[in-house]
């Protein structure tokens, strides 16, 4: 599998640095093209849910002002994705930017189906409850790999690597996914998280037989029970070692469960210190 087209959601917003870094980071050490997409709300497709009784002058100031909204958002993207570049140090021909105008989750959602890799800035730690972000509309809609930065400046992804496996199917796409990543670190460590003690071997079997066939190695270590059902332990687990990148697998558990009692997931997409590499 080859890493070509890296897909980076922009809003304008705060997160576009952290997640636009990140993804230039990426192009450049694979030889891909990030592709920043930019949505534009799509206002008078709304209209009819505004409610009855709006004189035609209301309406027109309701979709004057979200244009201008739209409009000034887009600015701020570009700024944004020009600062970026400028501080990658890359070639303008390392990025595009595309405008779409629908509802943002929906084109965000189609967009992310041909990319190979998707980029998104950590959610907000504060953010409302049970908000779904846009990484979680990629991850369970699209199915495709996401990677989420942290907002610190990175100088480097992938140069260590903490893979957390629990022989799911969703932490096995996150490792299929993350294999340009794998062939090319230093060190890799696999964190098992079993259920008991007697399934912890069978599961290291599976990975490092996957891995061996590959001419790829990794380290093995074993977390507690208690550690890996908390995304904090499991979290710091990860870091210990001085990983720049945790590959693991998202919504193991049905995101109604994880919303209402909280989860490995969710944690690390608000909480990472560093980039994470999840797929579903």
């Amino acid at each position: 599998m080859a890493l070509k087209y890296i897909l980076c959601p922009v809003t304008g917003g705060a997160e576009d640095g952290p997640a636009l870094a990140a993804a230039l980071h990426l192009g450049q050490r694979f030889g891909a093209h990030v592709r920043a997409l930019f949505v534009r709300s799509s206002v008078t497709a709304a209209i009819p849910y505004l409610g009855e009784g709006l004189t035609g002058s209301v309406i027109d100031n309701i979709v004057q002002a979200a244009s201008k909204a739209s409009d000034d958002s887009l600015t701020a993207a570009n700024a944004h994705v020009a600062a970026a570049l400028k501080s990658a140090g890359a070639a303008e021909s390392a990025i595009s930017i595309r405008v779409l105008e629908g509802v943002i989750e929906d084109e965000v959602a189609a967009a992310s189906r041909l990319a190979d890799i998707v980029v998104y800035a950590r959610d907000p730690a504060d953010s409302a409850f049970p908000d779904r972000s846009l990484a979680e509309h990629t991850l369970l809609g699209a199915r495709r790999p996401i990677l989420i930065a942290p907002p610190t400046p990175l100088t480097a992804i992938g140069e260590r690597i903490v893979i957390l496996w629990d022989g799911g199917t969703s932490a096995a796409a996150a490792f299929i996914a993350a294999l340009p990543f794998i062939k090319r670190a230093g060190a890799v460590e696999v964190i098992t998280m079993a259920s008991d003690d007697e399934t912890a071997p069978a599961l290291l079997d599976d990975l490092n037989d996957a891995l061996s066939i590959r001419g790829l190695t990794a380290a093995m270590r074993a977390v507690d029970h208690a550690s890996s059902a908390d995304g904090a332990r499991l979290l710091a687990a990860a870091t210990e070692t001085g990983a720049d990148l945790i590959v693991m697998g998202g919504y193991g558990h049905s995101r109604l469960r994880q919303l209402v009692f909280g989860g490995v997931t969710r944690h690390m997409l608000r909480h990472t210190s560093v980039p994470v590499l999840m797929a579903h």
